[in-house]
């Protein structure tokens, strides 16, 4: 039997990158794109998201973080892991 370890990279499908979140110490989260939506959590400065890039806009992420926060933050505050 042949055990194979696969990375978070192999297990993403193709539309969805790792981020980490940046110049924010602490990021607000929303249910929706926009500045004004409902606030569905917080995430720390370096945390790392994983980015679904076909629910994201023009202006905002759609992530998702290990501690189960999710929703839609603004681009500028995550970098894409390359």
């Amino acid at each position: 039997t042949e055990i194979y370890t696969l990375s978070l990279h192999d297990a993403l499908p193709i539309s969805r990158l790792v981020g980490v979140v940046v110049n924010c110490l602490d990021l607000t989260i929303r249910k929706s794109p926009g500045n004004e939506a409902e606030v569905t959590g917080h995430l720390s400065v370096l945390t790392e998201v994983l980015v679904d890039m076909d629910k994201s806009t023009e202006d905002f992420y759609r992530v998702l973080a290990r501690n189960g926060v999710a929703g839609f933050c603004p681009k500028k505050y995550v970098a894409i892991r390359r």
